[in-house]
């Protein structure tokens, strides 16, 4: 038998996460990228290596700065909220200032509120794009997109007026299916009302069948067992509009939903004029 000892699998951690700590300190920012992907997957938990990587987000390469936002948020590092947000609000790099929202997104931050529905608001600032492509488009439109997804994963209130307000902008028709599932996770009673009036007297049918969508992702909870709740009584309702689509979505959250008296009402669209 040799002399040579066993390795501490728990010593062993640490020498490398050690040595990664090390490459962030290199010149290159390949390795840098390289150290940060590597301590976000051994899931570092280390105050001190997480605060290392949180300065990160002010690096000089926005390489670094990005795959930085993405570990952060996927280590739920509640600490990097105020960077993040700084990241958000003042990078030029599109691309950084996309992942900057996707990690308060999982962050779930409630300080993060305010600047994100700035962002949404303000077209996802695009002053701050450094480039464009050749339709003189930057990514600031994806920006604003993933800042409206934020705020469905954050659940604040707060998001509902400025939500509603998108919704009710004809200029931005690219986030309105967004818009309507994003007031459905949100726990506010505005929110719901805003989707019933849209299901009963929205003026286009576009507009019913996605709030019909929405609701369906309430239906289920709606449902009670002495009766159902306001939202499954307005998608029962909803089976009669004039507009197939919206009969076929408010069928399809219907489904969800475990109350013997969403039953005769489905089993009606089985002679439905419309054959899909």
């Amino acid at each position: 038998m040799c002399g040579v000892q066993p390795i501490n699998r728990s010593e062993g951690r640490e020498a490398v996460i050690a040595a990664l700590c090390g490459l962030l300190e290199w010149d290159n920012s390949l390795s840098r990228c390289c150290a940060v992907r590597a301590l976000g997957k051994l899931k570092v938990s280390d105050a001190g290596v997480r605060q290392r990587l949180t300065e990160l987000l002010h690096d000089p390469d926005p390489d670094v700065r990005l795959d930085t936002a993405v570990i952060l948020g996927d280590l739920r590092a509640t600490e990097a909220v105020e960077p993040l947000i700084e990241n958000l609000l003042t990078d030029p790099e599109g691309e950084v200032r996309i992942e900057a929202v996707r990690a308060l997104a999982k962050l779930g931050a409630p300080q993060a509120v305010e600047p994100v529905v700035r962002c949404l608001r303000e077209d996802g600032l695009p002053q701050l794009d450094l480039s464009i492509d050749d339709m003189e488009f930057g990514d600031s439109l994806e920006v604003q997109s993933q800042a409206l997804n934020a705020l469905g994963d954050i659940g604040d209130p707060r998001a509902t007026t400025p939500v509603v307000e998108v919704l009710s902008d004809p200029d931005y028709e690219d986030l309105q299916e967004t818009g309507f599932e994003v007031l459905s996770k949100l726990d506010d009673s505005r929110a719901r009302t805003f989707l019933l009036e849209q299901l009963a007297g929205g003026s286009k049918p576009l507009a019913r069948r996605r709030a019909a969508h929405a609701l369906g992702a309430l239906a289920h909870s709606d449902s009670k067992s002495e009766g159902p709740g306001t939202v499954v009584l307005a998608l029962i309702n909803a089976l009669l509009d004039v507009d197939p689509t919206v009969r076929i979505s408010a069928g399809q959250a219907l489904a969800e939903v475990k109350h013997p008296m969403v039953t005769v009402p489905l089993t009606l669209l089985l002679t439905d004029l419309n054959s899909q």
